[in-house]
């Protein structure tokens, strides 16, 4: 039983165009000039080479691919002035780096990478959980509040609105993780630039220090025999897809099709030369407060683990009747 997190490697910000040593493009390169336009980056994680989570006869790279496209598909159909772009559309890993021994590690960054390349709005990173028999609900991990605080803020508000889709499907509520990074065994990564803590899941620490807001969905447990109920055919998987679009186009308030209303953008206070197309708005959606259908809030601070530790030790927390259920580690494609 084991999960994902964290990971630290940044190479420098990419161009608009972002081409692999070994020649291969990503799914997408070419970055949208229309201002109105709502650029959102779905990342299905994982991959064939670097597999997720299993259980009940399924496997996490295979399921959130297939979410994954579907919620683009329900966007791209449904709403105007919204681009979706992939991290990947097939099984294959986007960014192969073989002579690597951290080709894993690479290829995570290099997708946060890829979506400040695409000028996203967001980054929405998919997956599936997994821990104990017992183990069930959607939970969202969200940015720390340090250097770019309102990327926290977004993400709760993305976060909100994903649980409450989701839980209209019938998911139970699980609510957010939030950790800061301390690992001594890197103590460069464990810093932002204004000398704050990081964020201990790589895939937000990357994310943030290329500008880019970000959650990680964990849409439920691959592992629970309640949860696996939503996941287990084609047809559940497009619901939970289509619950995924319905949340990002609250958030950005996107108007349907042929009413060519202007997204309402978020904004980043360390990028001065980014201007928001709803000048003065500072995020809120239809979604409401940060608490408005939101879980329980966890914060995870302290010492890192070892990797050793990080095989054996929960990683990632639940809480439910007041009582904190700790998951089995992530794995190591998002291991630091």
């Amino acid at each position: 039983m084991r999960r994902k997190f964290g990971t630290l490697f940044l190479a420098g910000i990419l161009g608009t165009v972002l081409v692999l040593g070994n020649g291969m493009k990503p799914v997408t390169t070419e970055a949208a000039s229309n201002s109105n336009q709502v650029i959102v980056v779905l990342d299905p994680g994982h991959d064939s080479k670097h597999v997720g989570a299993a259980g009940n006869g399924f496997h996490e790279e295979v399921l959130v691919l297939k979410i994954g496209l579907y919620a683009k598909e329900a966007l791209e159909n449904n709403y105007d002035n919204v681009k979706v772009v992939m991290t990947r559309e097939d099984g294959n890993c986007p960014f192969p780096n073989p002579s690597s021994s951290r080709e894993s590690v690479e290829d995570n960054a290099k997708r946060t990478q890829f979506a400040a390349s695409q000028n996203a709005d967001f980054f929405v990173s998919l997956h599936l959980n997994s821990g104990g028999a017992s183990n069930n609900g959607a939970i969202i991990l969200a940015m720390n509040e340090n250097w770019i605080p309102e990327y926290n803020t977004y993400g709760k508000k993305m976060g909100n609105l994903f649980l409450k889709e989701l839980g209209n499907l019938g998911l139970r509520n699980g609510g957010f993780i939030v950790r800061d990074h301390n690992d001594p065994d890197h103590p460069d990564e464990n810093y932002y630039e204004d000398g704050s803590v990081s964020d201990y899941y790589g895939i937000l620490r990357n994310a943030k220090l290329n500008h880019v807001p970000a959650i990680i969905v964990e849409h439920g447990f691959i592992t629970s025999t309640t949860d696996i109920e939503f996941f287990n055919t084609d047809a559940k998987l497009k619901a939970v897809g289509e619950a995924d679009a319905r949340a990002i186009a609250q958030y950005f308030e996107l108007g349907a099709k042929g009413s060519n209303k202007t997204p309402v953008k978020p904004t980043d206070s360390t990028k001065t030369t980014q201007a928001s197309s709803n000048s003065g708005n500072d995020g809120n959606t239809s979604g409401g407060s940060d608490s408005e259908n939101a879980g329980p809030a966890v914060s995870i601070t302290g010492n890192a683990m070892s990797e050793d530790a990080r095989k054996s030790a929960p990683d990632a927390a639940m809480v439910d009747d007041g009582f904190l259920h700790w998951q089995q580690v992530m794995k190591e494609f998002f291991k630091s």
